[in-house]
Parts: C-alpha cells; sequence; structure tokens
C-alpha cells in the first residue's frame, strides 16, 4: 500500500494550505482533465454537425474512396515489379489449362527459362543517382530588403538545415524520389516529435505511404486549392494506439484496449492466423494482408469546416487586436456587445466618440482545418484542431497531371520492356533449337568387341583413338562425320532487335550516354557537361516537379519554426536569441538554390575561384572551406591548427610564398609581418 501524509487535526490542514500559498503551489485538480474531455466531446460534435455526416456514414465514403483508388495502388505495385525485375508477373491465357495464369508458369511450363534485361531498374538508378549529384539547398528569403530582416533570415536557413540534416533529408528525398518514379505521388508529413521517443520534440518529417494514403476525389487543380480532404491509415501496435490517445487516463486506455481486442482479438489471437493481422474489415490493401501479426489500425482523417464566426474589437482593451470567437452562438454575443455599448453609452454621457467607445461587431465565414481519429469500424479516438496557421495540413505531395492523373515515369518503359524481353526469349530459342554439333555414325562403324556407349564415350575423348579391324565391304561413307551448323547467323538479326528495343528504352526514358556516366572518354569537360545537361532535358520536368514539392515541404517547416520555436530553441541552434515576436514583423520565404554538382562543373568551378585568390580577391581559407576536395578539409584543420600554434608563440603567421623570420634569421627574403585576423586568413 502506498504511504500518505497522516492528517489528524484539522490546524493541520490550515498549516499545510497556508505553506502552499506561500510558496505558490497550485492545487492540481482533476477539473483540467475534466476540461479536455468536455473539448473532444465538443469538438467532437461540432466537427460531425457541421459535416453533417456520422462516424459510420465517414468510414464508408472513406472505404468507398479508398477503393476507388485500387487502380493507382496496382498500377504502382506493378511498375514496382517491374524495377525489381519481377517482370513475368502479368497474366496471361492457358489455353491448355483454360485458366489465367503468370507468364512465369506458363513459360516454365512449356520449358522456356524467362530471360530478361532489366532496363527499368538501370533507369531509376541513373536518375536516383542524377538527383544525389544534383546541388539542390533551399534558403530563407526575406522579403524585405531591411539588412535585420536578411540577418534574420541566415538565422533561419541554419534551423532549417539543422532539422533537414537531423531528419536524413537526403536520403529520404532520394527515396521519395523512387516513390515518384513508380507511383507519381510522393508524400510528405510534416509535424512535431522526436526521434524513436527519445529527446526535445523538433519539427520532423517522414515519407508517407502512397497505398495508405487517400484525398477526395476530383482534386485536378495543380495548386491543390480543391483538395480538402486527407486520409492516412495508420498499422501500430495497440500500445502505441493508447499511448496517443488515451492521454494518460487508466480508464480510457482500458476501454481503448477493450474494443479492439472485442473487435480483431487479442495478439495471441491473432499469432495464430496471419490473415487477421488486420482488423477484419474491407478498408484494407490487400498486399499487406500478411503482414506481422501485431499490427492494429486506426485511420487519420483530415478535413475542413467552414462556419460563420463573430469577430469583435474592443477600443478600450488596451490591445488593438480584433477577438474571434470560435464556436460560439453568433447572437448570444451581438446581444452582449449591443447590451455592453449601451452600458458605455450611459456612463460616456455622449462626450466620447462611438469609434472610441462602442465595441465593433462583424461577423466572417472561416475555413478551419480539423482532424478525426478513428477505428475502422467508426469509433471515435480523438477530434482536435488543426494547429498550423491558416488550417494547413500537414501533408506535402506533388501535383496531378493533366487531366488530374496520377501516374509513375516507369509506366511509359513497360511496354518497351516487355518487347525486349520476347525478343530475348526468342533468340534463346533459336540459339537452343539450332544444332551446334553431331557425330553421324553409321552402325557399321562400331567395332565387333565394343559398345555403342563405349564407342561413343571413346570418341569424345580428347586425343582418343579406336582401334578396329576393317571390314571388306566398309568404305569412307561409313567413317564417321561431324555436322555442325553456324547459330549465330540465325540470331543476328534477333540480337539486332534485342539491341534495338535496348536503346529505344534509353531514347523514350532520355536516360542515355553521359546521362549514366559513359561515353565521355574523348570529350572536353565542359563538351560532356553540356552533353550531360542535354540527356536530362526528357526527365527534367519530372525532376522540377519533385523539387518544387521540396521547396512546398520547407516552407511548412519554415512555419512550424516560426510558429513553435522559443527564444532558448534559437539559441540553442544558432548561438542567438531571437525573440519570436521580432520574426513577426518580416515576411520570409523559401528560395531554392540550385546547380549541377557533376565533376566537371565542380572542377571548372574551383579553377574559377582559385583565380580569385591568386588576384588576391578572396581569402585563400575561404576557398578552403568551399571546395568540394576531401583533402582540404584535412587541410584546413591543420591550417587552423598552425595558426593557432603561431598565435601563441608569437603573433605572427608563416604565409606560403612569403619571406619570414626563424629566431633572428631571415629566411628566403626579407621579413614580413602579417597580422592574423580571427578568421585564421591575411587581411590585404
Amino acid at each position: 500500500m502506498p504511504e500518505f501524509k497522516k492528517i489528524t487535526t484539522k490546524e493541520q490542514i490550515q498549516e499545510a494550505l497556508s505553506r502552499n500559498k506561500r510558496f505558490g503551489i497550485k492545487n492540481k485538480t482533476s477539473f483540467e482533465q475534466k476540461q479536455q474531455v468536455e473539448y473532444r466531446s465538443f469538438l467532437e460534435w461540432y466537427v460531425f454537425d457541421r459535416m453533417g455526416i456520422s462516424p459510420q456514414l465517414l468510414i464508408g465514403n472513406i472505404q468507398t474512396q479508398y477503393y476507388a483508388e485500387q487502380n493507382l495502388r496496382d498500377r504502382r505495385q506493378r511498375n514496382i515489379d517491374f524495377i525489381r525485375g519481377r517482370q513475368f508477373n502479368e497474366p496471361v491465357w492457358d489455353a491448355d489449362l483454360q485458366q489465367w495464369t503468370t507468364q512465369f508458369n506458363y513459360l516454365r511450363k512449356r520449358g522456356i527459362p524467362p530471360l530478361t534485361y532489366n532496363v527499368i531498374s538501370k533507369f531509376v538508378r541513373s536518375l536516383v543517382g542524377q538527383f544525389r549529384e544534383m546541388n539542390t539547398g533551399n534558403i530563407v528569403r526575406c522579403e524585405s530588403r531591411d539588412e535585420r530582416g536578411g540577418e534574420l533570415a541566415n538565422l533561419l536557413s541554419i534551423c532549417l538545415d539543422k532539422i533537414k540534416d537531423a531528419n536524413k533529408s537526403k536520403s529520404k528525398d532520394a527515396m521519395n524520389f523512387k516513390e515518384m518514379l513508380a507511383s507519381g505521388r510522393p508524400i510528405y508529413k510534416v509535424g512535431w516529435g522526436t526521434k524513436n521517443g527519445i529527446g526535445k520534440p523538433d519539427v520532423r518529417f517522414r515519407i508517407v505511404t502512397s497505398p495508405k494514403f487517400m484525398v477526395n476525389p476530383g482534386v485536378v487543380d495543380y495548386d491543390l486549392d480543391n483538395m480538402h480532404q486527407n486520409t492516412e491509415i495508420h498499422d501500430v501496435t495497440l500500445d502505441d494506439i493508447i499511448l496517443a490517445f488515451s492521454n494518460g487516463d487508466y480508464d480510457r486506455g482500458k476501454e481503448i484496449r477493450r474494443l479492439y481486442i472485442q473487435h480483431e482479438g487479442s495478439q495471441a489471437q491473432k499469432s495464430s492466423y496471419s490473415y487477421q493481422s488486420f482488423d477484419g474489415s474491407q478498408l484494407r490493401n490487400m498486399s499487406f494482408t500478411f503482414s506481422s501479426n501485431s499490427s492494429y489500425r486506426y485511420i487519420e482523417h483530415w478535413t475542413k469546416v467552414s462556419d460563420f464566426e463573430a469577430i469583435t474589437y474592443d477600443p478600450l482593451d488596451g490591445t488593438g487586436i480584433p477577438t474571434a470567437h470560435k464556436w460560439e452562438n453568433i447572437d448570444k454575443i451581438k446581444k452582449a456587445v449591443d447590451q455592453e455599448n449601451l452600458s458605455r453609452l450611459e456612463k460616456s454621457e455622449g462626450q466620447i466618440p462611438e469609434n472610441e467607445l462602442f465595441i465593433q461587431f462583424r461577423t466572417d465565414y472561416v475555413t478551419r482545418g480539423y482532424v478525426i481519429y478513428m477505428t475502422p469500424w467508426g469509433y471515435i479516438l480523438d477530434v482536435k484542431e488543426s494547429p498550423y496557421s491558416n488550417s494547413t495540413f500537414p501533408y506535402v505531395m506533388t501535383p496531378p497531371d493533366i487531366n488530374g492523373e496520377v501516374w509513375g515515369m516507369v509506366e511509359e518503359l513497360i511496354n518497351p520492356q516487355l518487347s525486349m524481353d520476347r525478343q530475348i526469349l526468342n533468340a534463346d530459342s533459336v540459339i537452343s533449337n539450332a544444332s551446334k554439333g553431331v557425330w553421324l555414325i553409321p552402325d557399321t562403324a562400331v567395332p565387333d568387341e565394343m559398345s555403342n556407349k563405349e564407342y561413343i564415350s571413346e570418341l569424345k575423348k580428347t586425343d582418343g583413338a579406336v582401334i578396329y579391324k576393317v571390314r571388306e565391304d566398309q568404305t569412307e561413307k561409313h567413317v564417321p562425320q561431324q555436322i555442325y551448323a553456324n547459330s549465330a547467323n540465325v540470331s543476328q538479326n534477333i540480337q539486332q532487335l534485342i539491341h534495338l528495343y535496348s536503346n529505344l528504352v534509353d531514347e523514350v526514358s532520355g536516360n542515355y550516354g553521359a546521362a549514366q556516366g559513359r561515353d565521355g572518354q574523348s570529350k572536353t569537360a565542359s563538351g560532356y557537361a553540356m552533353e550531360t545537361q542535354n540527356a536530362g532535358i526528357n526527365v527534367r520536368d519530372t525532376m522540377e516537379t519533385f523539387l518544387t514539392m521540396l521547396v512546398d515541404r520547407d516552407e511548412l517547416i519554415l512555419d512550424f519554426i516560426l510558429q513553435g520555436y522559443t527564444k532558448e530553441d534559437f539559441e540553442r541552434i544558432t548561438g542567438v536569441a531571437i525573440d519570436p515576436i521580432e520574426l513577426t514583423h518580416y515576411n520570409f520565404c523559401i528560395e531554392q538554390s540550385k546547380g549541377t554538382n557533376s565533376p566537371a562543373y565542380r572542377m571548372q568551378l574551383e579553377q574559377e575561384l582559385l583565380q580569385l585568390v591568386y588576384n588576391q580577391l578572396l581569402p585563400f581559407e575561404v576557398f578552403m572551406e568551399v571546395s568540394s576536395n576531401p583533402v582540404m578539409i584535412q587541410a584546413k584543420q591543420k591550417l587552423d591548427e598552425f595558426n593557432k600554434r603561431q598565435a601563441a608563440i608569437g603573433g605572427q603567421q608563416i604565409i606560403p610564398g612569403q619571406p619570414q623570420i626563424t629566431n633572428g634569421q631571415v629566411i628566403a627574403g626579407q621579413p614580413v609581418e602579417q597580422p592574423v585576423t580571427t578568421q585564421g586568413y591575411v587581411q590585404r
């Protein structure tokens, strides 16, 4: 049993209350928890009332939309199969069996090896490599030309880079670019959180699996302005669901556990039959049916709700800021404003102008974002208002293509890939059926003392010899002869077709030559760089669309920084304590700076920078910092250590190429003293 402080007299109670009052200790009652429960219940009623729908009907609509996007999931999975080399999973009609089967089984049944040359995988890996080579970096820019605004923009850029480094953005961007090629719909979700539940909460973003994400029908606008609903499916453990939605309430946690176990069964029961690893409803992707046995499902549904709101402005409250009255009865607010204005008019006796005395009242039609967490059978886990400015959804994705279509670039290459696989199978069939070397042996040529098997075995030996007695009627035509045929000429045309289709895939995709990092032996650096640029014209639209989505993601991250970072957070990251209120005086945006980061371009840029060093227009240490040569990083560290030692000894720095003094002796010319700056390079 736990031990509590024993209270035996009334004086002990008074003494404890007085002590708490002196020390500023407030009594933590269940009032706040009761308010949270009432707030959640009110939001649940308000959102569904304004939507004009019940939770069960909402689940039905989500399920309908889920299966409406089944074609997109099927095409995505087909594209992934071709990327991975599973190119014979296409259904074909077997006339012998009178049923549908896969191409793999169809070919294997007829003794045909399923040969292929995966050009789609080469295409995807080449484009992902090109994306990783692109030197793209989004920075924060202040729209004002104010000097202080520029300084704040630089500090915000540091915060943005820190968040992207902590989230491993380079690897996630490359992975999501593969999703762009496979399905055409890469998705990010931005929000507050911690890595594995450890550390201080910060802005984090993750890749959302496309098959578990849905949008409202009819999204055809490039700016996604007509997207008013997002739905994401989560498959996690039951403990994760209780942790997220019980809010530490023991009774609430027991209720959630009871509902899931009652509907789905316990983990022990689920481990006995893997096909029920989900909730048992129809809202599930069939490709995920055989997932882990401990997976439970809940649905996260974001929606926008519009309603009239009262807005009042009181000139006497001392703030000068209008007040928006969310979820309040407009008629009651209007009545209270009229009563207060009448009271003020009587007390002022008409000596104060009305615009300086009366509370101003108006209404506005406002759209706000809300998120609903619910089980697949319609039980509400939680309802929250969007914590983001302008009711922004936390999801960022690429816009649809012409006519609102969503498609992956890999789809354009499947037919050329299938055609090339057909030519490979034809070539193998022709070559395997052609005669490659056969012995024609008359039976009269076999010696009497040897069997046919012994004779053929000895005949096929290297340097073998067979001694036999020549019969009287034996002529030269009874001697064994070797018959052979050259199958290379037979399949030469087919080999040309294979080469043709292989080049056709590169031509369609635009991924050939210099774009794959080859065919540059006899070209100059600038000419090879130009060929690389021209080779990427066919895929530039895909690249630019994806990079635009990254700008949208970083703009959402910037909004999170401006809304949630405190003065301590800025000081922890940048070393400068920025007042968040100061940031509201400026407008910031994301600007994309990109350039080709190929070896040819890097070499050319470093040569230009080195020329500035020779002309004494750029300090050598600055060149070492921006150089991409890994040796320069080590040289920079060694130079910093050397400068510190020299500054500690005599305040002089040894400059390469300049005469120096050592122990009073002049070395290589006259002594030259140079002041050493805090940056470690010489001021000129």
